[in-house]
């Protein structure tokens, strides 16, 4: 079901629309959304085995034509294993998403690590597009897959965030597992061009702190920033160039006293209908409160507005 809310005055005025498609309706399913700058609503649900059918993402998208018509079309495809925690980015005639696999140890039969970790292991992050197939069929990439060298060896793979910039997308992940510096997490960076991973690094300190949130965002004129911190301290770092792998000196930004909470700092971005441009709208919870703030991109003097 969607709502959707216009601001009248003092108020705002919800409406409600039912979504096509096969749902399954349990509390257990994960479910991510995006929408293009052209207004090309996605929605996705992650399906677990469940009465005889296979794991399953379920996507409902609605179109609409020259006319100005809406319509809904929905799919299911079926998965060999479940992928949940998603991160979609539809376009106006195309879908791009990253999942990342969520299953028990024992379903991919690995024995469940006794010191760390819950019944579920997250080991493989994988990128999906319906692109470029007429048939209908997926385009499937994997980014990052970690497999335990011993029995009982403590694996980890998972996506943070997910940028498209035209042919260029950004995968950001943390990993732990036998390849990563001396058996600890990382947080990493894939860089993809037109379906290759051209590479994919660490990120290297201060950015890739563990206590942090961390967001990729790109200006509009497609200069890539990193933002991340938490409580009283919030830096941002301008790139060096478009791919994002190398970074100038941070800037701290003036918070006015406010402290960043827990869940971070969620972005204005456009999978959520607003485009890249050089000034970054954000909000974040901070003592109670909610704040709102904008940084000016162009400038990397770390100028901030703010209304809570």
């Amino acid at each position: 079901m969607l709502w959707t809310g216009v601001v009248q005055r003092h108020s705002v005025r919800w409406t409600r629309e039912d979504i096509p498609g096969p749902w399954v309706t349990l509390d257990s399913y994960y479910g991510a959304a995006g929408i293009s700058v052209g207004g090309r609503l996605c929605v996705l649900e992650s399906a677990d085995a469940a009465k005889g059918q296979s794991p399953a993402f379920i996507i409902a998208c609605r179109n609409t034509s020259r006319t100005g018509t809406r319509t809904w079309a929905s799919v299911r495809r079926d998965l060999p294993k479940r992928f949940a925690y998603a991160y979609v980015i539809p376009e106006d005639s195309a879908l791009f998403w990253v999942a990342n696999r969520d299953v028990l140890w024992t379903e991919l039969g690995l024995q469940r690590p006794s010191a760390r970790g819950g019944a579920y292991v997250y080991n493989s992050i994988r990128l999906w597009s319906d692109s470029a197939r007429t048939d209908g069929s997926l385009i499937e990439q994997v980014i990052r897959g970690e497999e335990p060298s011993r029995r009982g060896d403590f694996v980890y793979a998972f996506a943070r965030d997910f940028v498209k910039d035209g042919a260029a997308m950004h995968v950001i992940y943390n990993a732990l597992g036998p390849d990563t510096r001396n058996g600890d997490y990382e947080l990493r960076h894939a860089f993809i061009r037109s379906g290759r991973t051209l590479w994919d690094e660490p990120l290297p300190s201060p950015i890739a702190t563990d206590d942090s949130f961390h967001r990729l965002i790109l200006s509009g004129s497609h200069q890539l920033f990193w933002l991340f911190g938490m409580g009283s301290t919030v830096m941002i770092y301008p790139s060096q160039g478009e791919d994002g792998r190398y970074f100038e000196p941070g800037v701290r930004l003036d918070m006015r006293g406010h402290r960043v909470g827990y869940s971070g700092i969620s972005v204005a971005a456009p999978r959520g209908g607003t485009p890249w441009s050089d000034r970054l709208d954000f909000v974040f919870p901070s003592e109670g409160k909610v704040i709102y703030a904008r940084i000016r991109l162009a400038e990397t003097s770390g100028a901030t507005s703010h209304k809570e």
